[in-house]
Order: structure tokens, then C-alpha cells, then sequence
């Protein structure tokens, strides 16, 4: 009987990859699907990776998704850099918005920053400090991520939530769309 460590990929008799695109990491722990608002069902949920160790004051990374702000969900991209950065001590938060052509500007940047929101009143309780919390995205995450930097604490994409904090400490846009 051969004995396979937790983190080696599975094989099958014939020598393939059995799900080859599996990102877990053994040492991060995921948190799927916590609310962080009402009013647009799985598309106001949320991912929280940290170290499985446990983690305190840590440094936090919000990843947007991208797809065009009309496609695209939480847990399809960025799944390695999320698992990198946990593993060394990071908590790490991807999150779903609201989609086109249901939602349209500025409902997706308001998602983010009720995401944002939810990070600096609950993080601490897995472990990260909200006190750094860089923000980063691809495509339409990546316009996302550059307006969530450049709109910090701006009423009007914060309605209903305006004296929250909104402002990040970094954003980091890939291939965004300026």
C-alpha cells in the first residue's frame, strides 16, 4: 500500500492527475460563503483563507474577480496567489459581486466596498488586522480594485454605509480597464 502525503496530487491506476486544477493547500483553512450583506443572495458572499495554524494580526488581501463585471465567481481565480499568501501568514478574503447586466454602475464598486466594510468589522475575528488591508484584482477586478483605491470613504458609492471606512492601504490592478 503506498502511503501519499495530504499535500501530493492524487493519481489513478494509469498514472494521470486526478484533478489537476485542485488549489488546496495543507496549510490553509477555508471559510466559504459568509454573508457580508443582504439584498443579492450567493452574490454577497465571501471566501476567508488564513493559515491553518491560526493566525493574529495579520495583514489582510481582498481579491476581486474579474469576467467582464458579467461573469465570474469567487473561487475561479486567483486561487493559488490566495493559498500562497495564507500560508505565510496572511488572511486572505475573495469575494463575489453583483453581475451584469442585473447590476449596473456603480452596484459593483458598492459591493466591494460593503465587502471592505465587512473586513474591518469582523477580520479580526480569523486572525488579520485590518489595519493593512490591500486590495487586489484582475480585469474587471482590476478596475475594481483601482476604484476601490482612488474612492475611499466617497459617499456616493457608499449609500446607506457612508461613515464606514473604505480606504486600503494598497491596490495592486492587473490588466484592469482605466
Amino acid at each position: 500500500q503506498v502511503v501519499r502525503r495530504r499535500s501530493e496530487p492524487r493519481v489513478d491506476p494509469q498514472g494521470r492527475l486526478v484533478n489537476p486544477f485542485r488549489f488546496r493547500h495543507p496549510e490553509v483553512r477555508v471559510v466559504h460563503d459568509i454573508r457580508y450583506a443582504d439584498g443579492a443572495g450567493k452574490r454577497h458572499l465571501l471566501d476567508v483563507y488564513t493559515p491553518r495554524d491560526g493566525a493574529r494580526g495579520a495583514p489582510v488581501l481582498l481579491q476581486i474577480h474579474g469576467g467582464g463585471w458579467t461573469i465570474g465567481h469567487k473561487r475561479q481565480q486567483a486561487l493559488p496567489l490566495l493559498n500562497h499568501l495564507a500560508a505565510r501568514g496572511w488572511v486572505c478574503v475573495a469575494a463575489n459581486y453583483r453581475l451584469s447586466p442585473r447590476a449596473t454602475f456603480p452596484e459593483h464598486i458598492i459591493d466591494v466596498k460593503l465587502a471592505i466594510r465587512w473586513i474591518r468589522e469582523h477580520i479580526a475575528e480569523y486572525g488579520g488586522d485590518a489595519r493593512f488591508l490591500a486590495v487586489t484584482g484582475g480585469s474587471a477586478g482590476g478596475h475594481l480594485t483601482a476604484l476601490a483605491g482612488l474612492t475611499a470613504n466617497d459617499p456616493e458609492y457608499q449609500p446607506g454605509f457612508e461613515n464606514a471606512d473604505t480606504r486600503v492601504q494598497a491596490a495592486v490592478p492587473f490588466y484592469g480597464v482605466y
